[in-house]
């Protein structure tokens, strides 16, 4: 995954997931560093609302069938 801002360009290489508390943890590393993202309730209902509109899902589609690449 590649993360976009005026302070640079991140890559963040997604190994793994896990639920802990009351987050989903991203794992993985980010250049020489391991890194976790942590995921709010909040943010993974945000998620699943974004990810289930049409537009995108068609997109997503798209990217998995390999009629869109990078």
């Amino acid at each position: 995954m590649k993360i976009l801002s005026p302070g640079g360009e991140l890559v963040f290489s997604l190994s793994g997931l896990e639920v802990k508390e009351a987050h989903l943890i991203l794992k993985g590393r980010m250049g020489i560093w391991d890194a976790e993202g942590y995921i709010s309730r909040d943010e993974i209902i945000t998620l699943i609302r974004l990810c289930l509109r049409p537009r995108l899902l068609g997109g997503l589609l798209a990217i998995l069938l390999g009629f869109k690449k990078s």
